[in-house]
């Protein structure tokens, strides 16, 4: 149940360290539906050898309604404020019956990890404020930025800008970008 893939992803971490927390709670996460491997798969990807890698996402077309952005994709029957709410988790409604998140302390502050169903990138996640607060880039973002990935080293996290047509797709909902790539700074 619910409360026992927690227990099972903090056992882990507690025993094996952040990289066999994170293999265990993604392949949950794919068994259950949630992260569609199979569409992702049919993603393209190129790798020159110099590095450098470009991707397609086939799975998910991008979003490009800026309004839409600025709003933060507002759940208008009020359960949830945007769709990155941790009260997404588990709600049928909006299509999340199966998205499973993990409790993160950054900086002290209360955070989580979701991962995406349609991700761009291998292991694809959100790092989510468990506050409903805006998107914004500041001194704290790096600290917020830096103390993830002391946690999660196999991991990069980075941030969307907060501007709606050139950042992120959510921006009324403070969070950030991870995943298991590495990427530059």
């Amino acid at each position: 149940g619910y409360m026992d893939e927690k227990m099972i992803i903090g056992e882990i971490l507690k025993e094996n360290g952040s990289k066999a927390a994170t293999d265990w709670f993604y392949d949950y996460c794919v068994k259950n539906h949630y992260v569609k491997k199979s569409v992702l798969d049919k993603n393209l990807r190129f790798q020159a050898s110099n590095g450098l890698i470009v991707t397609i996402n086939k799975a998910k077309p991008e979003f490009r309604d800026p309004e839409t952005a600025i709003k933060g994709n507002s759940v208008e029957e009020g359960f949830c404020k945007c769709v990155i709410c941790r009260e997404n988790e588990g709600y049928g409604a909006r299509g999340k019956r199966n998205l499973r998140t993990v409790s993160l302390t950054l900086c002290s502050q209360s955070w989580f990890w979701q991962y995406s169903p349609y991700g761009y990138l291998k292991e694809h996640g959100i790092i989510v404020n468990s506050s409903h607060t805006p998107m914004r880039i500041d001194r704290d973002t790096f600290l917020l930025l830096m103390d993830f990935v002391d946690k999660y080293p196999h991991y990069f996290a980075g941030c969307n800008a907060p501007l709606p047509g050139i950042g992120g797709i959510v921006l009324s909902h403070d969070h950030y970008q991870g995943g298991g790539e590495i990427l530059p700074l």
